[in-house]
Formats: C-alpha cells, sequence, structure tokens
C-alpha cells in the first residue's frame, strides 16, 4: 500500500490462464471457432455457438488448437476476451457466437477484484477501448497514468504528455521514464518540452533522473544540460561522458550506449543510421516512434526486418511494409494499411471481391482495378486510371503483341520482364517461343524460366511429347522450388497422355517430396486413378486436407468416392473409408456434399456410423439426415436392436425435408423388391409397410401396391393357420387400399394405372380365397360339431339349453367369417382380374353361396 495516499499496491491479474483464448474446435479446415469464457477444476466452458457455452473436460480441451488472433498484445483473461469481441466485431475472427455473451464473461473477469481490474484497464486501453477503463471503477489517478502509460507504448508522445501532466505533481515518480522514452518527440516540438519540464520539476529535487531530463528538453544545450545527462546516461555503468554530450548535440555517440540503457543505445543507433551508408541493426530500435523510423527506411539504413519479440505488432507490420512489401503477410498489410501491396495481390489473384473491398480513391487501387477489368475482358486498359510508368509498360506490351500476332520475335525489356503481372498478356507469345528476354544470365531470369515454361506448356498440350518431355526434365534439372515442380507437373502430363501413367506418377511425387501444392495433389489423383481408387485415393486425401479452399475439398473426397464407385464389387478401401469418417468429422455447409458421404458410410461402414461420436450437423436438415442415416446403420447392425420398422419411423417423423422424399421412394423401392416373392414369406415387413401408410409418405401407387402385397403376405400365413386377420388390420392393409385404387385411379399414369390394378385385383383374390379356404375348413368342422350337438340333443334333455347355446355360439362364429367374404367379392367384381384371379373369384363366390344356403338352411331348422 502507497504510505503517501493509502492506495492499495497489489499488481494487477492477469486471471485464469485459458479464459479468452480462441480455439478451433472440431476436426480439419471447417471447424468451428470456439473461445473459452470460464475454466475451472470441473472443466472448460467453450463458446462456439449462440450464448451458451459448452463444458469440455480437461483433457478434451487440450488438443485444440490455437487460433491467434488479430489486434494489440493483451495479458489478462478479461484482455483476451475483450480482443477476441473486438476481433468478432470488425469481421477480422469470423464467428457464429454471440459477441455480448463475451463482453459480459470479459466483465465477469474484469470484476473479480482490485488486481483483475487494472489488468483489464491496461489491456482494454491497448484495444482502444476507452469507456471499458471508465467502467472498472478505478481512481481517475490511476486511470490517468494507465492512459499516459499506453500512450507512451504506443510512441505517442503528446498524448502521454498529456495524462501525465493530470498526475498528481509530486507522485508517480515513473512518469520520468515515461517521459524519457518520449524524449526524441518532446525535444522536436518547443511547447511540449516546456509542458514536459514542468511535469518533472516538482520531481527534479530528489529524482537525478528528472533533473537530466528537464534539462535535456531545455530549448538549448549547455554545459549544465551535459553535466546533467551524464549520471542517466552512466547510471547503468556507462564510462563515457562523451555519450551524453554527443546526444544532446543531435550526434552519434563515441563509444555505443550499453545494453540496459535502451532508449538512449536506440536514440544513438537512430543518430547514427541518419548517417550516409550506414546500415543499422532494426531490432536496436524498438523504443523509438515510427515517424524516426520511417526516416531511417526512407535512407535505406535499416538493416532488415524486424525479428525481436518486442516490438508492437502495428509497428513491426508497418516496418515490414516498408522493408519488403512482397513478403510481408496479409495481416501485416491489413494492419499497417499498406494499401498498394494488397492491390497488387488481389489483381494478380483475380480476386475482383478484395479490390472492391479496398479504397476506392486509392491510385493503386485505380490502377489494378483497370488492370485486372482489361483482363477479364480481354480490351485495353483504361489509361486515365493506371500509374504513368505502367503505361509506358502496357505500351511496350502492346508493341510486342502486335509483332508477335505477324509471327515475329520481340525482346523485351528489363522493366518489363520485371514485372510479372504482365506476363498473363504475354503468354501466347511465350508459348510460341517468340519472346527474347532481356541480354543477361537467361538461365538465372526468372522471366526465362517463366518463358520456357510457356513453351513446355505449348508443346505439352499440342501432344509434341518427344520435345516436351526432355525439355521439362532439362528445366527441372537446373531449377528448384515451385519452377521444378510445374516443370515436373508438365512432364507428368505428357508422359500420361504418352500412356505411361506409371512414370507419371513418380514424376509427381518426386516433385511433392518437399511440397504439397493443391495442382500436383489433383494431377496426382487423376493419374493414379488411371491404375484404380485405391492409389488414387491416398493422393485425393492429401489433397483433401491440403486445401483451404472447400470447393477443392470436398472435390477430391467425392472424386475418390467416385473412382471407388466405377469399380463395381470392389472392396472398400481403408484409405476412401478414413477419408469419409475425416470428411464427416469437419463441418460441412453443403447439404449434397453431407448426405452423400452419409450414404457412404452407411452402405458401407454402418458399425462405425452407428457408433461413431458426435457428428456435426450445424441445422435441423442436418441432424435429422444424420439421426435417418445412423438409424439405418444400426438396423444393419448386430450390435444394436434396431430394425426396419424404426427406419420407417424415423422418415414418418421427420419433418418433410428435400432429402426425405428420395428417402422414402428408396425404402419404398427395397420393400417392392421384399414382397414381390411367394405369398407368405415377406409377412414380416407388415410392421414396416404399415408404419409408411399409416404417416402418410409414400407415393399414390407405393402405398396402394405395398398395403396389399403385406396384407396378403399375412393373410396367407394366417391361413396357413387356419386363421385370419384381424378385421381392423384386413381393413386397413387389403380393403381400404383396394377401395383407394377404385377411387383415385384416375391420378394415375396411364401404365402404373393398369399395372396397379392387376396387382390389386391379384392381391385381394389370393387373400379372398385364403379366407374362403378357412371357411371351407371351418365350415366341415362345423357340421361335425353340429351334427354331434343334435344327436346329443336326442337323449340328453336335462341339458337341451346348454346344447341350444353352443349350436347358436357355434353357428355365430362361424357366420362371422362367412360374412368377410362378400366384401372381397364385392371388390373383385370391381377390379380388373387376369385369368387366375378371375377363377379364385369364382370359387370364392362358389363357397360363399354354398356355405350361406348351408347356414339359411340351418338356421330355418332350429
Amino acid at each position: 500500500m502507497c504510505t503517501a495516499c493509502g492506495t492499495s499496491g497489489e499488481r494487477p491479474d492477469v486471471g485464469e490462464p485459458r479464459a479468452g483464448q480462441v480455439v478451433r474446435v472440431g476436426r480439419a479446415l471447417r471447424a468451428r471457432t470456439g473461445v473459452v469464457l470460464a475454466a475451472g477444476a470441473d472443466g472448460v466452458l467453450v463458446l462456439t455457438k449462440g450464448p451458451e457455452p459448452a463444458r469440455l473436460a480437461a483433457e478434451e480441451f487440450g488438443p485444440l488448437p490455437a487460433i491467434e488472433v488479430e489486434g494489440p498484445a493483451v495479458t489478462g483473461a478479461a484482455g483476451r476476451l475483450m480482443r477476441a469481441a473486438r476481433a468478432a466485431r470488425a469481421g477480422t475472427l469470423k464467428v457464429k457466437w454471440d459477441i455480448e455473451a463475451v463482453d459480459t464473461a470479459a466483465m465477469t473477469h474484469a470484476s473479480a477484484g482490485l488486481g483483475a481490474r487494472r489488468c483489464a484497464a491496461l489491456d482494454a486501453l491497448a484495444l482502444g477501448l476507452d469507456a471499458t477503463v471508465d467502467a472498472l471503477g478505478l481512481t481517475a489517478t490511476e486511470t490517468a497514468w494507465y492512459r499516459a502509460w499506453t500512450a507512451a507504448a504506443a510512441g505517442d508522445g503528446g498524448l502521454a504528455l498529456y495524462w501525465t501532466e493530470r498526475l498528481p505533481p509530486e507522485a508517480y515518480a515513473g512518469k520520468v521514464r515515461l517521459l524519457a522514452r518520449c524524449a526524441p518527440a518532446l525535444m522536436r516540438d518547443p511547447d511540449m518540452a516546456r509542458r514536459a519540464a514542468a511535469v518533472l520539476a516538482p520531481l527534479a529535487p530528489r529524482v537525478e533522473e528528472a533533473r537530466a531530463l528537464a534539462f535535456a528538453l531545455a530549448p538549448a544545450a549547455s554545459p549544465e544540460t551535459v553535466t546533467a545527462l551524464e549520471p542517466a546516461a552512466s547510471a547503468h555503468g556507462a564510462r563515457e561522458r562523451g555519450i551524453a554530450a554527443a546526444l544532446v548535440r543531435a550526434e552519434p555517440p563515441p563509444a555505443p550506449p550499453p545494453p540496459e540503457l535502451r532508449l538512449v543505445r536506440a536514440f544513438a543507433v537512430y543518430l547514427t543510421g541518419r548517417t550516409p551508408g550506414a546500415v543499422v541493426d532494426t531490432d536496436e530500435l524498438v523504443p523509438l516512434p515510427s515517424p524516426l523510423l520511417d526516416e531511417l527506411a526512407d535512407l535505406r539504413t535499416l538493416g532488415g526486418p524486424p525479428t525481436s519479440p518486442d516490438w508492437p505488432r502495428t509497428v513491426a507490420a508497418h516496418l515490414n511494409c516498408r522493408l519488403d512489401p512482397g513478403r510481408a503477410s496479409a495481416r501485416d498489410l491489413a494492419e499497417a494499411g499498406f494499401v498498394a501491396e494488397q492491390a497488387r495481390r488481389a489483381y494478380l489473384a483475380g480476386d475482383e471481391d478484395a479490390l472492391r473491398a479496398l479504397p476506392g480513391g486509392d491510385p493503386a487501387v485505380r490502377h489494378y482495378g483497370a488492370l485486372l477489368e482489361s483482363r477479364a475482358a480481354g480490351a485495353p486498359c483504361r489509361p486515365d486510371d493506371l500509374r504513368p510508368e505502367a503505361r509506358e509498360v502496357l505500351a511496350e506490351v502492346a508493341e510486342i503483341r502486335a509483332r508477335t500476332g505477324r509471327g515475329q520475335k520481340a525482346a523485351v525489356s528489363a522493366r518489363l520482364a520485371a514485372d510479372a503481372s504482365c506476363r498473363l498478356l504475354l503468354r501466347e507469345a511465350a508459348g510460341l517461343g517468340l519472346l527474347r528476354p532481356p541480354v543477361g544470365p537467361e538461365d538465372r531470369s526468372a522471366f526465362a524460366l517463366w518463358r520456357d515454361l510457356c513453351v513446355l506448356e505449348r508443346r505439352a498440350l499440342d501432344g509434341e511429347w518427344d520435345d516436351a518431355i526432355p525439355r521439362g526434365m532439362d528445366i527441372a534439372a537446373r531449377t528448384s522450388g515451385p519452377v521444378r515442380e510445374e516443370a515436373l507437373n508438365i512432364v507428368a502430363y505428357a508422359e500420361f497422355r504418352a500412356g505411361r501413367p506409371d512414370v507419371a506418377l513418380k514424376l509427381l511425387d518426386d516433385a511433392l517430396e518437399t511440397r504439397r501444392p493443391i495442382g500436383l495433389l489433383v494431377n496426382a489423383g487423376v493419374v493414379a486413378g488411371a491404375d484404380g481408387a485405391e492409389r488414387a485415393v491416398s493422393y485425393l486425401r492429401s489433397l483433401a486436407w491440403s486445401t483451404s479452399d472447400d470447393r477443392v475439398r470436398r472435390g477430391a473426397v467425392l472424386r475418390a468416392i467416385g473412382l471407388w464407385q466405377a469399380e463395381k464389387d470392389s472392396d472398400y478401401p481403408p484409405q476412401l473409408r478414413d477419408l469419409v469418417r475425416e470428411a464427416l468429422l469437419v463441418p460441412e455447409d453443403d447439404r449434397g456434399h453431407r448426405r452423400a458421404l452419409l450414404a457412404v458410410a452407411d452402405g458401407m461402414d454402418s458399425d462405425w456410423l452407428a457408433g461413431a461420436g458426435e457428428i456435426p450437423a450445424p441445422d435441423s436438415w442436418q441432424r435429422d439426415l444424420l439421426k435417418y442415416h445412423r438409424t439405418r446403420a444400426r438396423s444393419a447392425s448386430s450390435k444394436y436392436d434396431t430394425s426396419l420398422e424404426d427406419v420407417a419411423k424415423v422418415l414418418v417423423e421427420s419433418p418433410a425435408h428435400d432429402w426425405r422424399r428420395e428417402e422414402v421412394q428408396r425404402l419404398a423401392g427395397l420393400l417392392n423388391s421384399l414382397v414381390h416373392v411367394t405369398f407368405g414369406e415377406a409377412a414380416h415387413l407388415f410392421p414396416v409397410v404399415d408404419v409408411l401408410a399409416r404417416g402418410g409418405v409414400l407415393d399414390l401407387a407405393d402405398e396402394i401396391i405395398l398395403s396389399v402385397q403385406a396384407g396378403t403376405h399375412l393373410a396367407t400365413r394366417f391361413q396357413e393357420e387356419d386363421a385370419t386377420l384381424k378385421e381392423e388390420v384386413e381393413k386397413r392393409l387389403l380393403l381400404e387400399p383396394a377401395e383407394k385404387y377404385l377411387a383415385r385411379a384416375g391420378e394415375l399414369p396411364e401404365g402404373v394405372r393398369e399395372a396397379v390394378g392387376e396387382e390389386v385385383g391379384r392381391c385381394v383374390a389370393v387373400a379372398g380365397l385364403g379366407i374362403g379356404m378357412v371357411v371351407e375348413r371351418q365350415g366341415g368342422d362345423l357340421a361335425e360339431q353340429w351334427n354331434a350337438l343334435v344327436d346329443r340333443e336326442a337323449w340328453d334333455y336335462q341339458n337341451r339349453y346348454a346344447i341350444r347355446n353352443s349350436k347358436i355360439a357355434l353357428m355365430r362364429e362361424f357366420q362371422a367369417i362367412l360374412q368377410r367374404l362378400p366384401a372381397y367379392l364385392g371388390l373383385l367384381r370391381r377390379l380388373p382380374l387376369d385369368e387366375a384371379a378371375e377363377e379364385q373369384r369364382r370359387l370364392l363366390a362358389s363357397s360363399h353361396e354354398k356355405w350361406s344356403s348351408e347356414v339359411e338352411r340351418v338356421r330355418s331348422g332350429m
């Protein structure tokens, strides 16, 4: 605790180290971006979608790959969460989670205690979230100090001075070193120098560094200034008094300051860098503000791009773009606002959307936009939008194209040869061998190598294998990297077209030794496919997980599946099995692709699909499809008590997705093939058909045919056991579908209508005749039992009442069966019948007439 003001000395608390981490949840390329809201002994809360996080065990969270979040460096849990929310709002971090939920979690961590609030304040300032600092409940003095410190770290001397002026005059001795860091900027502005000296004055009597800096900020150097600077310069072991004198005179010192005095040493290096012809270590300049760094960049005295981790991210990005824009990362370009290089890269990639996203008024954007438009339209550029030097280069391109268009050779200037953006315009001429590179070592010239590749490609496409193959091997032998890979790629194409796929594949394997470019993997997959699916799948699998382009990944997976499916009676290759499994575990927005993968896994890898863990399904369409295929897989596995009836139930209960109709038709086709066997053998399919028919998901023809077929199979099985269907089942599966056919036959297409009618007639005739046979058997039994009762009635006088009731019950039971025949006879009179069904109808009618008459005769004698 501070003895002067009573403020707690509690240090900033960084909090839970896992909170605020951004990770990739899932496997491979399209995994979901998650952010850790909280963590503890019981697991980690990770938010991937919406406002509700999921809890992961520590062992599940540990292997998840981290995602680097753009923005300034932060140290605490709240700061990491604030940075993640900031990046999500800016669109530099693509997320599906609720940003406000992350804001809430950040404030929860920031409110954990005084140390947490202090750490959150520093991080919020680094992120430019000034309003958040005010909401943390710290004192105005403390937040002023944090703002001054942050401004100084960013090299903003004026803002740092503004906030130090709002600190208590005799407190916060650390503001001396803070202002010393900004000394170069303060020295250049007399007003700021005067104000800084006023801030330092109350501390000067007791702080030596304050006196030294105050003298250094004086309007002119004096002996007193030099004397005052000496203790500050020598405080950490410097021995040369001349160092201080030289710095005051803005001259390079006679000896370098010690490394411990980083600001003094950086300023000394800066002064050295202002000397013509000097080259200085860039990493020695970390404490300096950007204007001084830009000055040395303009003088070309910086020794190379920054490498030290001490550089602020934005400053390092700026220097990378200044010193070597061609090698700067996309992140560097965005952070530094290096629009010209961003526009150049968008042009080379042919990315119109990226160009449109850049400031339209920028000359570089106009320049590359005109070039891209010209390339797409095959028309001359708008000259007013081009840079002046580009107009001259394009004028040379036009002249060369005119000459080569007449079949004449043309020399290329060094300036044009160095401009890779113009090569597409000269590609045809290069392929014909009509371009002469500038004078020099042609075999080492990038332009000459490009020209040689164009000639090689032209020879290969023209089928000149005898010339293309040795030419390409020569280029590959004297080059390396992408040029060698492309040469081998073209030679492999020539060998493949010449009927030597094994040689072509060996060349591609050679090209793929050090890198795995997408184009080479695609070609390897094509070439290997000529030798069968199993060999090609390994390349296609590598391609699928080497690309960030979802379309390429899907194409590789589907190509592998297609090659295998083209091989009839081929085993399911383990490499393809693993590829399909891996693809199913990647979040997928393409519904058709997801469906194709599930169909393969369902059919060929049902045990895995039946028991696989969580398979990503971002919406109800995919969740319902996954449930259906998983149920199908389990019905095919002996490990689960799942049947085809369960599959039918899933289809009926699923919403009417576009895939459901096709799967219902697929199942109906399967059932049609299974029911068209000898009647009675497919009785076990009755529950499946009943579920589909009652669910109303079948087409009219399938519903009628499958229902009457299932009913007939079931009726036949019962008839074999001298029994009959329950009337409710008989009505649902036989009588009502037949009536439906008679009522709606006009809705069926011609041809289908007749086929369905004949099948219904045949099934109703068989089922009806089956009941007729039961009637015949039971009628015979009835006669025997009836005669026995009549004989008994003649002598058993005392039980005549009971005997009479038995006769009534016997007759009632028989009549119940007999009365079911008219329904069948009525349908058979209206349905189309073939010869066999017509014969069955006559037999049924005869049986009905005989037994009806017999029943009537018996009843009349009762």
